[in-house]
């Protein structure tokens, strides 16, 4: 099976497979895109989207061009992950901020056992 780049982002993709799995057909809107990073940065319109994807072999567009799909409602890849990469920073500062306060709280120990009685 021949995967490129969109199915391994869709592979890791919660909020856009969400998107998708919302819609009997597979189509999701084009406006979604718009809130990407990437997408703002390069200032590109649901009109430049649409007509990139114009002769794609692997996407298709809705009738009025305001949705898109896997070509033929093509399944989504197997999900393998995702790529919160927010969540997985988050949840390495709360395990540094646990270690941190685990370390604090053996020196507070350490500190009150060598006080005399």
């Amino acid at each position: 099976m021949e995967y490129y780049l969109g199915d391994l982002n869709l592979s890791k993709d919660d909020f856009f497979r969400e998107n998708i799995k919302s819609n009997a057909d597979g189509y999701i809107n084009l406006s979604l895109f718009l809130n990407c990073n990437k997408i703002k940065k390069m200032k590109i319109t649901e009109e430049q989207i649409a007509e990139s994807c114009g002769d794609s072999e692997l996407v298709e567009l809705s009738i009025d061009s305001k949705m898109i799909r896997r070509k033929d409602n093509k399944p989504m890849p197997v999900q393998i992950g995702n790529l919160r990469k927010r969540d997985s920073k988050a949840t390495q500062k709360e395990e540094q901020k646990k270690e941190q306060n685990g370390a604090n709280e053996e020196k507070k120990i350490e500190e009150n056992s060598e006080e005399p009685l």
